[in-house]
């Protein structure tokens, strides 16, 4: 697949998004590490995969002691699992500060983890996944 995984802590967790607000900037550092990873070479797409993305990348965006920007575009949702829970995206372009230029991407950040125990679950994520690279691509399209 050639695909690069990297991730934001050593382990993937759920509870990881009850990281206090005021506490928050102490991951800034890591998001930039990040990004210096993703920017490192030419990338057919990137998604993030947790909603704390958003939280994470709209406070990183705040803050005016780091080199990167990030617009986010409108959240999208769709009637999708049991229960009326709704799966959702958010598409982002983020600049950032490769070397000495401001480079640009376009990314996902996919809200919904993946849940093998849902009836037909590769079914549900393959379709959630189209649903969301979709979203990516309207996105890229109309914010070049």
């Amino acid at each position: 697949m050639k695909k690069l995984q990297l991730e934001l802590i050593p382990y993937a967790s759920r509870e990881f998004k009850k990281v206090e607000k005021e506490k928050m900037h102490f991951l800034f550092p890591y998001v930039e590490t990040l990004f210096d990873e993703i920017f490192s070479k030419e990338r057919n797409y990137v998604i993030f995969c947790s909603d704390f993305f958003d939280t994470l990348f709209r406070m990183y965006s705040d803050d005016t002691g780091y080199t990167g920007s990030i617009v986010f575009g409108d959240k999208e949702e769709w009637p999708f699992f049991q229960n009326d829970r709704k799966a959702c995206c958010t598409p982002i372009k983020i600049t950032y500060n490769k070397g000495k230029a401001m480079t640009s991407i376009h990314a996902v950040i996919a809200h919904t983890f993946p849940n093998k125990a849902l009836p037909n679950a590769y079914d549900k994520m393959q379709k959630y996944g189209e649903l969301c690279f979709k979203c990516y691509d309207d996105y890229k399209k109309q914010n070049p």
